[in-house]
């Protein structure tokens, strides 16, 4: 839907399964980036309805903003987060270069969220990607960041589970909800 500029919108059927893609503008109120913009921006709670409208009809729902939630006005962030808990299943987001994923469980629902780096800034970030596993049981997230000594993307060790008996770089599992 090109005719919209604040947000389109993108179905895609995967092993049976109607996924459905909105990508919300959180970026069109920025006066300039960092500190000016850090709990000044506004995404528009009709955008993410308006979004979600038309993606109704699919078996997953995933949310993409440039910026996290906490980048939005306090006023807002509410409501926008409930829109997303009520009418999501994943959330997808990026600006902090950095990796970081979550669950948000709420009286409303769940919220799957991802915050990844970005492919290249520059030496002194993190350098990388999240591969994201979806099955009937569980959301699997694999980051991956770049390694400039060897020239390429291997799995991220400063991101492994501590907690865990899982071995440095192994797939944890955030999200026990089916969301099918």
């Amino acid at each position: 839907n090109l005719e919209n500029k604040i947000f389109f919108t993108k179905k895609i059927e995967i092993n049976n399964k109607l996924i459905g893609v909105a990508s919300l503008n959180s970026a069109w109120f920025t006066k300039g980036g960092g500190d000016i913009d850090y709990g000044k921006l506004f995404v528009a709670q009709h955008q993410v309805e308006r979004a979600y409208d038309e993606i109704i009809d699919c078996d997953i729902k995933i949310a993409t903003f440039h910026h996290p939630l906490d980048w939005l006005s306090p006023k807002e962030r509410p409501y926008i987060q409930n829109a997303l808990i009520n009418n999501f299943d994943i959330f997808l987001c990026g600006h902090m270069h950095s990796n970081n994923v979550s669950s948000l469980a709420t009286n409303l629902g769940n919220l799957f969220t991802s915050n990844t780096g970005c492919l290249y800034q520059t030496r002194e970030y993190f350098n990388g990607y999240s591969i994201i596993e979806i099955t009937e049981e569980s959301i699997k997230t694999i980051a991956r960041e770049y390694y400039d000594q060897r020239s390429t993307f291997d799995k991220s060790i400063r991101f492994y589970i501590r907690h865990t008996k899982q071995k440095c770089g192994q797939k944890s599992t955030l999200y026990k909800k089916p969301i099918w």
